[in-house]
């Protein structure tokens, strides 16, 4: 990613000078998996350089990142970082009559790496350059209105992520972005509210300490379970709910909340009012 960030900042230098064509810039470098360990030892040089350099790279950073998610074309036109879920390609048996030949399924540790996108590089700076990101969050929140589902869809996981994440304070420093996200458990499509019960329920296991984080999560994942019009979303947020609370009461009492069943028991008492 660092390779692939100063390879366009160098093009985006050419690209001004006058009497110069513009340069086309397709990087090779590829992020690691996104299950990637923090031991890997490459990301950990990675994220050291990153923090190192941060002053100085985050401008062109940020930039680069808020062209691609704007759909620039001057930006996507020089990177290959892709706005799309990075997504691996598999095959299945089939035979073939007339050839009597067979393909076999191809084992998924031999293909190669995803792409580069732009989802998974915003969840790696958080953790490693978070400072990056300032102006990078209000661009992505802005797509939680879009009109295509799919769109709305990797923007509202991604925030999620960052959201209920334990070593981010991402939604109280983006406290309206937070808020704006919140609404979309109410979003008409179903996809998306399933995936806000998911990480509304992180964040009352993993930002208990955040009492107005977890005021707002509660009060939609009420609304969800008492009123949404899917069966499948309401059983959804029960489970998890309960799963919440059984993994609490193992805990020892939610981790040193304030009452003896944490926010599980909490949103638990309100369902029961």
């Amino acid at each position: 990613f660092v390779e692939a960030t100063a390879a366009l900042a160098v093009a985006n230098k050419n690209r001004k000078k006058k009497g110069k064509k513009m340069v086309h810039v397709q990087p090779k470098t590829k992020l690691p998996p996104r299950t990637i360990q923090q031991t890997n030892q490459s990301y950990m040089v990675a994220a050291s350089v990153m923090r190192r350099t941060e002053d100085r790279i985050s401008t062109p950073t940020a930039s680069l990142l808020n062209g691609i998610l704007n759909g620039e074309t001057n930006i996507i036109e020089q990177t290959n970082i892709s706005s799309s879920d990075a997504a691996t390609t598999t095959t299945t048996p089939t035979s073939n009559a007339t050839t009597n030949t067979t393909t076999t399924a191809t084992d998924p540790h031999n293909l190669p790496l995803p792409p580069a996108d732009v989802w998974s590089i915003v969840y790696e700076l958080h953790k490693t350059a978070p400072q990056i990101l300032t102006t990078v969050i209000g661009t992505v929140a802005s797509s939680l209105r879009f009109p295509t589902p799919q769109k709305r869809l990797r923007v509202t996981k991604l925030l999620g992520r960052l959201f209920s994440s334990r070593t981010s304070d991402i939604a109280i420093k983006f406290h309206p972005c937070y808020r704006e996200w919140i609404k979309r458990s109410s979003d008409h499509d179903e996809g998306i509210r399933l995936v806000m019960v998911k990480y509304l329920v992180l964040i009352l296991g993993q930002k208990w300490k955040e009492e107005g984080l977890c005021e707002e999560a509660t009060d939609a994942l009420v609304g969800v379970i008492r009123g949404d019009p899917c069966v499948e979303v309401r059983l959804a947020g029960i489970h998890q709910i309960c799963d919440l609370v059984h993994s609490q009461k193992e805990d020892g009492g939610g981790k040193e909340t304030s009452t003896t069943d944490g926010n599980g028991g909490l949103i638990a008492g309100r369902l029961l009012q």
